[in-house]
C-alpha cells in the first residue's frame, strides 16, 4: 500500500508542480523517538526478529524497567513490551502483529547473504502446489493434511504453506483468468461447439461446451469453453438455454456458431432442431447406435449373452481368475484380465 500511495503522491506533484511552487518548504520532521533511545539486542543471537522487528532497551536490567516488566521495544509498533528473560511473550507479539514479514525474514537466503523475498519463494511454491492439484486431479485438504505439511517442511522449514482457502482463490483466479484468455481467442471467429450433457455416479448432472475453429494458418485450435452443474430434466428446450448462456458468458452471438455437434438421444436431436444455428449430430454416436443394432441381432445377442456370463464366472471368483493366469503363463499367452462390455462406454 505504501508503494501505490508513493506514486500517487509523485503523480501529484508532477501534475500540479506549478501550484507547488508558492507553497513554503515543510518544516523538517522532529526526530524520531526511536532514535533517542538506546536500544540493543542479546549477544550471540540469530533469530531474524531480533534487529529487524524487536529490540531490548540498553538499560532492560534496570530496576525502573523491571518494575513494569517493560524491557524490550518493538520496532514497527512503536512500543514498549514485556521482557525479563524468557522471548516467548516477544516471538508470540512477532508473530501475531507482524507475521508475514518474520516468515519473510526466515526465508532461506541467497546470494551474498541477502534475504531471498517471500515474492520469489513463497508464491511460485505456492503456484506449483496449485498446479500439481489442478493436473493430477488431488484433493485441495491435502494441503492441511499433517503428512503432507510435515514432507513439505523437511524440504524448507521457512517454506509457507498455502491453507485450503489460498489454493481455492488461486483456483478461482486461474479459472478467471483463462476464461478471458478464451473470449479473447473466440472473438470474430467462426466456431464449431461440441456439447454434451450426462449424469455422474453421484447423480450430479453437468454439461460441457468444447470450441473448435481453425485459424488462417489452418491449425485446428480446441479450447474448453465451460462445464457447468446442470440440475433438472435435461429437456431440449434448457439445454439451448444453458448453450445460450454460456455463450453470452464468452461474447459469442449465433452469427459465429458455425455448427453444433450434439448427440443423437432424443433430447439432443429435439435441441439440435429447435437450434438457430445448423447442428450435426455426433458420428461415433450414429456409428455406436448402427452397431448396437447389429449386436441386437438374434445370433449375435446369444453368443454375447454367452461370453459375459463365462466373464462374469471368472471375475466373481479368485480361485477361477488364478487358474485362468496360470493356464495363460503355461500357453505362453499374455496375461490378460478380462473385461465386460458397457454399453454406455463404447469409445
Amino acid at each position: 500500500m505504501s508503494s501505490d500511495a508513493d506514486e500517487d503522491d509523485g503523480r501529484m506533484s508532477d501534475s500540479n508542480e506549478g501550484a507547488f511552487l508558492s507553497v513554503p518548504p515543510a518544516p523538517e520532521p522532529a526526530a524520531d523517538a526511536e532514535s533517542k533511545l538506546e536500544l540493543t539486542i542479546p549477544p550471540g543471537t540469530t533469530h531474524p526478529m531480533w534487529r529487524n522487528i524487536l529490540a531490548l532497551h540498553s538499560n532492560w536490567q534496570a530496576r525502573e524497567r523491571l518494575s513494569n516488566g517493560k524491557g524490550a521495544y518493538c520496532k514497527l509498533c512503536k512500543k514498549d513490551l514485556k521482557y525479563a528473560c524468557s522471548t516467548g511473550n516477544l516471538e508470540k507479539h512477532a508473530k501475531s502483529k507482524h507475521g508475514d514479514l518474520l516468515r519473510e525474514l526466515q526465508q532461506p537466503r541467497t546470494g551474498k547473504g541477502s534475504i531471498l523475498s517471500s515474492v520469489v519463494v513463497a508464491p511460485t511454491f505456492r503456484q506449483e502446489v496449485v498446479r500439481w492439484a489442478i493436473l493430477d486431479y488431488q484433493s485441495i485438504r491435502v494441503v492441511e493434511q499433517p503428512s503432507f505439511q510435515r514432507m513439505i517442511r523437511s524440504l524448507s522449514k521457512g517454506v509457507r504453506i498455502p491453507t485450503r482457502r489460498d489454493v481455492v482463490a488461486d483456483i478461482d483466479e486461474l479459472e478467471e483468468q483463462a476464461r478471458v484468455a478464451i473470449r479473447g481467442c473466440v472473438q470474430g471467429e467462426h466456431l464449431a461447439f461440441s456439447s454434451d450433457a450426462w449424469s455422474a455416479d453421484t447423480t450430479e448432472s453437468f454439461l460441457a461446451v468444447v470450441a473448435s475453429y481453425i485459424t488462417k494458418d489452418f491449425k485446428l485450435i480446441t479450447l474448453p469453453l465451460e462445464c457447468r452443474s446442470f440440475p433438472g430434466s435435461h429437456t431440449a428446450v434448457r439445454i439451448n438455454q444453458a448453450l445460450d448462456s454460456i455463450f453470452e458468458n464468452n461474447g459469442i452471438t449465433h452469427d459465429h456458431v458455425t455448427a453444433l455437434v450434439i448427440d443423437n438421444a432424443s433430447n439432443g436431436k429435439a435441441a439440435g432442431e429447435a437450434a438457430p444455428y445448423d447442428a450435426v449430430f455426433c458420428p461415433p454416436h450414429t456409428l455406436q447406435l448402427t452397431a448396437n443394432k447389429v449386436l441386437m441381432a438374434k445370433a449375435t445377442a446369444a453368443a454375447l449373452k454367452a461370453g459375459r456370463r463365462a466373464v462374469s464366472s471368472f471375475k466373481k471368483s479368485g480361485v477361477r481368475m488364478q487358474l485362468l493366469r496360470k493356464a495363460q503363463v503355461y500357453h505362453n499367452l499374455p496375461v490378460v484380465r478380462l473385461i465386460l462390455d458397457v454399453k454406455t462406454r463404447w469409445y
